[in-house]
């Protein structure tokens, strides 16, 4: 419990998008039982859209 407590907790502060494309992939190849990829699925939706919205927010404070 402990670990997957800690891997959540670094996941959800910072990954990058080709880590994100990392665990896609390993979706793709049935690493994940049923459960666990709709988990995996909406936490890379989540953190790639999170992501997104941070490049557009650095790249609109450099234009400023």
């Amino acid at each position: 419990m402990q670990v997957n407590c800690s891997i959540n907790h670094t996941l959800n502060e910072i990954i990058s998008d080709d880590e994100l494309r990392v665990l896609v992939r390993m979706m793709d190849n049935g690493f994940f039982g049923a459960h666990q990829r709709f988990f995996v699925g909406s936490f890379v939706s989540r953190k790639s859209i999170e992501n997104y919205l941070n490049v557009y927010a650095s790249n609109t404070n450099e234009l400023n």
